[in-house]
């Protein structure tokens, strides 16, 4: 009986499977970090928007802003309009916001709002003060126009990370 050395097909198949099965899975993590990571920022920025516009508010008793902008609610998703529930217009489909003047709020770097496009502007309702990205912001399977409960979410759970750290 002669002995044979080397690697059989069953072994080979069986270890290829195994580092696909570790790959598949590092490429979920991956774009699950990575949609996490999309979503945060987004949520800060707009976060951040929001509290200048609200100091803004305080001390000059009015909002900074530039021009109007219209949204066509049928542009948007229909699973997505939720987010401009109780604005005027909402029920006949076309919201007016006001363009945020950034130099007035003292913004500098933005990456989004940045006039790329015709809505790529941070906006704001004069009637409810809500913050809006006219655009919008596609991060996985959802598009966020402003700061929702989930992305508010994200916010609460960074401040409350910072505030373990401050104490």
């Amino acid at each position: 009986m002669k002995n044979k050395y080397g690697i059989t097909f069953t072994a080979l198949v069986i270890t290829m499977i195994i580092i696909v099965i570790l790959l598949s899975g590092i490429i979920i993590g991956y774009d699950n970090i990575r949609e996490s990571t999309l979503k945060r920022d987004f949520a800060h920025e707009i976060y951040t928007i929001e509290k200048l516009v609200e100091e803004y508010d305080f001390r000059y008793s009015k909002y900074p802003t530039n021009s109007e902008i219209t949204i066509n609610l049928s542009n948007v998703p229909e699973n997505e309009k939720f987010q401009f529930q109780g604005e005027p217009g909402f029920d006949d489909g076309t919201i007016t916001l006001n363009i945020l003047n950034y130099v007035e709020l003292g913004i500098e770097n933005l990456n989004y709002g940045t006039g790329k496009t015709s809505l790529d502007y941070y906006a704001i309702s004069k009637e409810t003060g809500k913050v809006y990205y006219a655009a919008g912001d596609e991060i996985g399977d959802r598009i966020y126009y402003t700061l929702t409960d989930e992305l508010a979410g994200l916010i609460d759970v960074i401040h409350s990370t910072d505030n373990t750290y401050n104490n």
